[in-house]
């Protein structure tokens, strides 16, 4: 059976939102003000195709690209990316997401 790798975007809440929005523009980050503040995780979790909603159903091709393209922009801003192995457990994956977060102070 065909799967499919997803990620998630979660919305960060105050009062961490406007500091991670400070150190974004710290870093120069030119759309730190247009995008609300959130942390992105592309976690290497396959689903069963079939359980997708019709929105997530594009073409497999698709979801490569579109994790590559998020691999890509890691590897030349690291700065601004971290990659979160999460075929782990929940707890090392949490720890290592927090480790993460609080080193952008």
């Amino acid at each position: 059976m065909r799967t499919r790798t997803i990620g998630v975007a979660i919305p960060i809440p105050e009062p961490h939102a406007q500091e991670l929005q400070r150190v974004r523009e710290g870093y120069g980050d030119p759309l730190a003000r247009s995008i609300p503040t959130h942390v992105t995780l592309l976690a290497p979790v396959e689903v069963q195709a079939d359980d997708l909603d019709r929105i997530e159903k594009r073409p497999l091709e698709y979801h490569r690209q579109v994790l590559e393209n998020y691999r890509a922009q890691a590897r030349a801003d690291p700065a601004r990316y971290r990659i979160i192995q999460a075929d782990r457990t929940p707890e090392q994956v949490h720890e290592d997401v927090w480790r993460n977060v609080t080193a952008l102070k």
